[in-house]
């Protein structure tokens, strides 16, 4: 690791909830060709990004891996429309598609949007670097109530 990268690591050591930070962690290891690391600093992150872009490039980056962040992240942001976007589109990425009915519904309801509008608006996500999901663990118990679709489980679901 080079000073800055160390300099960063112990700034996000003293401040982990500082998405700001992180991802210019983030950017170093990329840098350096390290995705991987880069990845996991995005999935260990104790708390959702406050803002939409710290979570759209979240998103953007560890791709359906993220859907415990987004889903924490509309937990604490539950006027934002396009949080539930994400999260509709990631759970029928993962296979979930009763809970991304749920979240597109929500979406919706805050939009002013039919159903059938949001559903066919909704923003299509792509797999990132990360092939399959990585749970993070919330850092506050409101947040057990998210589902996680593992590796046995997504086997074990019909595709869409």
């Amino acid at each position: 690791m080079s000073d800055v990268e160390n300099s960063l690591r112990e700034t996000l050591n003293t401040h982990p909830e500082d998405w700001a930070i992180r991802f210019l962690l983030v950017d170093k290891y990329v840098e350096r060709g390290a995705v991987r690391e880069a990845t996991d600093l995005i999935l260990e992150a104790p708390n959702p990004p406050a803002s939409h872009e710290h979570l759209t490039r979240a998103v953007d980056f560890a791709g359906v891996a993220s859907l415990p962040i987004v889903e924490a992240y509309v937990h604490e942001n539950r006027d934002d429309h396009r949080g539930y976007d994400l999260a509709a589109s990631l759970n029928r990425a993962v296979g979930n598609a009763d809970r991304a009915d749920e979240f597109a519904a929500a979406s919706a309801s805050l939009t002013g949007q039919s159903y059938g509008e949001a559903i066919s608006g909704a923003e299509i996500v792509e797999p990132g670097p990360s092939a399959q999901p990585t749970p993070i663990q919330p850092p506050r118990p409101d947040f057990q109530r998210n589902e996680v679709i593992r590796d046995s489980d997504a086997a074990s679901q019909p595709s869409n």
